[in-house]
């Protein structure tokens, strides 16, 4: 961000220690620091990008891992339906 020419303000927001540890994993992520990453985006936003890139990087090893699926029809012709 730009700071040249303007005030800075300080703003305090109080979170807990898991909360504070979850922000700076997130700023990690974004190659930003946590007051930078509260300026971008909302806690909302953040959890749903969260998710998403969890679920990239799961999704990722597991097309890595060679793992094949098996149908539900498959599972109930071996297993039955009890």
């Amino acid at each position: 961000m730009e700071w040249e020419n303007s005030i800075i303000a300080n703003i305090y927001v109080h979170v807990s220690k898991d909360e504070k540890a979850w922000l700076q994993h997130m700023a990690t992520l974004y190659n930003t620091s946590i007051s930078d990453l509260l300026l971008t985006y909302s806690i909302e936003e953040l959890e749903d990008s969260y998710d998403s890139i969890v679920g990239e990087l799961a999704h990722k090893e597991y097309i890595n891992s060679g793992k094949k699926t098996v149908s539900m029809t498959k599972v109930i012709k071996k297993f039955g339906n009890d």
